[in-house]
């Protein structure tokens, strides 16, 4: 939650710095056109000096982006923690919403960098002609350094607009992932289960058509009306419910699979599950320096998706882990406390994961 406040002050600020630079920038090319236009004239070299200028700026914008290049491969093939440093540029995807966000995140990263950049080196060149130019007078000197001083702050302020884009595209398309239902009944029935938000569906096996209609049998074995029969029910979706990340666990990436083990024993998990649990999420979590871990139960994963399920079970045991790696461990953490889920009877278990971003 923090990350999103923060990015949405950013987004505001940025805005707001580009409407005064761009409000500055109208009036003094209003107000004081005159002394612009025949200090420009009086510094023609400036744009001969300005292609120099961009030319070292594009050469350098090249080295850097070749050393981002070099830097993402060897922290990808290596699985060292320090990927986490490019977070907004690695991203793991899952449909096609996050397919567009991550191409669209590193490309307004490059672009980001070339501004950056070529502003720089331009805004240099500029202040250069403006200052050696002998024949400019104090006030076109200074209508000419405004000028050009609202245009770099434009600038900039845009490339980061436009950098920001993909963290919101993440805050509106970050997913519930791979949510697996299974069904224990007391004896041999027909059970029905629908989801409370189907317009948040991404992905869903079997397909879902307005709800799951199943079988189960005593050993969790769970057949259609075409005979086809499946061990769990799947599902992923949109998630924009987040958490205090003043409470939870901060675990280092090489105790996971034993802290998984405990955790998910205390709430509930029999030894299948826990297993396909920590397989799925082990090889995205043990690699990092540390995780920190939020584990949210029945009735908060409600609020994610509500779950109706007819006959309703003896005992609902749903587990949404949410994660974020760490480069540091923290130590202000509230340990997370739960009390241990006991299966009684006709019983239903789901267990999901969110990565923060």
């Amino acid at each position: 939650m923090e990350g999103v406040i923060i990015t949405i002050v950013l987004f505001v600020l940025c805005t707001i710095a580009v409407v005064l630079a761009k409000t500055a920038k109208s009036r003094l090319e209003g107000e004081d056109k005159e002394a612009y236009n025949s200090g420009v004239e009086k510094i023609e070299k400036i744009d001969k000096a300005k292609k120099n200028f961009r030319m070292i700026g594009i050469i350098v914008y090249l080295v850097i982006c070749a050393l981002m290049v070099l830097f993402m491969s060897l922290s990808s093939a290596t699985k060292k923690v320090e990927t986490g440093l490019l977070e907004p540029t690695v991203v793991t995807i899952n449909s096609s919403s996050h397919i567009f966000c991550s191409i669209l995140s590193i490309t307004s990263l490059y672009i980001l960098v070339y501004a950056v950049v070529r502003i720089i080196f331009e805004f240099a060149c500029v202040r250069r002609e403006i200052n050696k130019n002998k024949e400019l007078t104090d006030k076109e000197r200074l209508i000419l350094m405004k000028y050009y001083t609202t245009s770099v702050f434009t600038s900039i302020g845009w490339a980061l607009l436009l950098e920001m884009i993909p963290q919101f595209l993440r805050i509106i398309t970050t997913t519930a992932d791979k949510p697996i239902i299974y069904i224990y009944p007391d004896e041999k029935k027909r059970v029905t289960v629908r989801v409370g938000k189907p317009e948040n569906l991404i992905h869903a096996y079997p397909v879902y058509n307005d709800g799951w209609e199943v079988e189960a049998d005593v050993d969790g074995t769970l057949t259609d009306a075409n005979g086809k029969k499946y061990y769990s029910l799947y599902w992923e979706g949109l998630n924009k419910v987040g958490v205090d990340q003043k409470v939870g666990f901060c675990v280092k990436g090489e105790d996971t699979a034993a802290f998984l083990e405990e955790k998910l024993e205390a709430l509930g998990l029999n030894y299948k599950e826990r297993q396909e649990f920590i397989v799925y999420w082990l090889p995205q979590m043990e690699n990092n320096k540390y995780n920190y871990v939020y584990f949210m139960q029945t009735n908060e994963v409600d609020t994610v998706m509500p779950l109706d399920i007819n006959p309703k079970p003896d005992s609902l045991i749903r587990v949404m882990m949410y994660y974020k790696p760490l480069l540091f461990k923290e130590t202000n953490l509230k340990e997370q406390v739960f009390k241990s889920v006991e299966r009684e009877g006709y019983t239903v278990v789901e267990w999901g994961g969110t990565k923060i971003r």
